[in-house]
């Protein structure tokens, strides 16, 4: 196995001026305004806007899950907004999915999400977070190829069998007889709770990311971590939903420049936006917990709000299981990508989320810091040339092909990299 803990050699490029980044139109003319990384400067309206609403999600903490939307069509629905959300998948399929598994990363350091994942073991191991996370990528293509909202639509079918499935997870999560055992489980089952990774990442990762978030961590921020540290009054939530919808979401509308979109208009954000907030509809989170309920530059700024006040402190808290099943879930995903691995993504994420991880960048080998390398040059140079991104949308959906068997003549082969947790026989 490579010698982990040594420091890397490869020195960071050196920071050179952006080519414009197209996220921004005016709402007057039909010019791009463009700026700094992918994100407007917000004013203070907005800032305040941003605190308030996420405030008001936090109070969900105490809801159920499922509001009890009926399926119908919401007078707010606009179709022509609706595709246009749609259409802005096909264009950026992978881009999608590299944000989303960012983000996954991330939700992975959330205790009260975590949680109810290790339990299910439907995750700890490469090939089960590739079956799942598959399934899930799967059902958000059938989503956005299909029509939500015609009863007889296989993909209106096929999401409300998703709510269905969280109805009677939160039945069972929420059950007097299972908290208890829920509320302590580990990754490793309570087999073998010494088990440790050949090259662990956590200890290195919380001591970046601890630094940066207590220079940044006021009053209200250690009340908000506070309440979602707390033992859960309450699984799957309407913030436990809000959340989720975030992570589908909430990176790409952050930093769409960062996963690669550089090309990406406001209108196909606000597309976006409206598309999430019909899937979340349907899922059964009640309007006012909706996190795409505003107008782009609200979500945009409620992202960064959730990024400040939720994701970073909670990778500052994250532990052993959460680098188990992150890297269960990277593992599986390099079996068919393979330039893939926990450390660069580690790495990635803390370029996408502006962390500075020192101590990460001189525990990764040579082959972590060259997957990481191909992940900078594939999204910051490759992705600005027309066609790359759908040349990779095609792979991407050509080996989801494979994993779901659909050329039997290839086989998808799981391995487990040497600094895995897990072995999968």
């Amino acid at each position: 196995m490579a010698d982990c803990g040594v420091e890397n050699t490869m020195e960071k490029p050196p920071e050179t001026s952006q080519p414009p980044d197209p996220c921004h139109r005016d709402a007057n003319t039909q010019d791009h305004r463009y700026h700094n990384g992918g994100i407007m400067a917000e004013d203070d309206q907005t800032q305040t806007t941003s605190k308030t609403r996420f405030l008001q999600l936090l109070e969900g903490l105490d809801a159920p899950g499922d509001s009890g939307n009926p399926s119908d069509p919401p007078e707010w629905l606009d179709r022509d907004l609706f595709d246009r959300g749609r259409a802005f998948y096909k264009r950026y399929l992978f881009c999608v999915f590299l944000s989303d598994l960012v983000a996954l990363l991330a939700m992975f350091s959330v205790t009260r999400i975590l949680q109810p994942l290790i339990y299910t073991r439907r995750s700890d191991t490469p090939f089960k977070a590739l079956r799942r996370y598959v399934s899930t990528i799967g059902r958000v293509v059938l989503w956005y190829s299909g029509d939500l909202w015609q009863p007889q639509d296989p993909a209106h079918e096929d999401i409300l069998k998703v709510r269905r499935i969280h109805v009677a997870a939160a039945a069972t999560f929420n059950h007097p007889d299972r908290r208890d055992a829920l509320h302590s489980v580990t990754a490793s089952g309570g087999k073998n709770n010494t088990d440790q990774p050949a090259c662990p990442f956590h200890a290195p990762l919380k001591q970046d990311i601890s630094k940066q978030v207590k220079e940044e961590e006021g009053q209200a921020e250690s009340s908000v971590m506070a309440r979602l540290e707390a033992r859960p009054g309450m699984y799957l939530s309407q913030w436990d939903m809000t959340f989720t919808q975030y992570c589908f979401m909430g990176v790409i509308m952050a930093h769409p420049w960062r996963m690669g979109a550089w090309w990406v208009t406001e209108r196909e954000l606000e597309g976006l936006v409206h598309f999430w907030r019909g899937c979340g509809w349907l899922l059964g989170i009640e309007d006012r917990y909706n996190f795409c309920s505003g107008t782009v530059e609200e979500t945009r700024a409620l992202c960064l709000e959730m990024e400040r006040q939720v994701v970073r402190p909670c990778l500052a808290r994250s532990g052993r299981d959460t680098e188990h099943i992150g890297t269960a879930l990277v593992d599986g995903v390099s079996s068919l990508l393979p330039w893939f691995s926990y450390p660069a993504m580690l790495r990635f994420l803390g370029d996408t989320m502006n962390l500075d991880l020192p101590s990460v960048r001189a525990r990764m080998t040579l082959k972590h810091t060259l997957q990481y390398g191909f992940l900078r040059v594939l999204v910051h140079g490759l992705f600005l040339v027309p066609g790359v991104v759908w040349v990779f949308n095609e792979v991407l959906k050509l080996s989801l092909a494979v994993v779901q068997g659909q050329h039997p003549r290839w086989k998808a082969k799981v391995r487990v990299m040497p600094y895995s947790y897990v072995e999968y026989t």
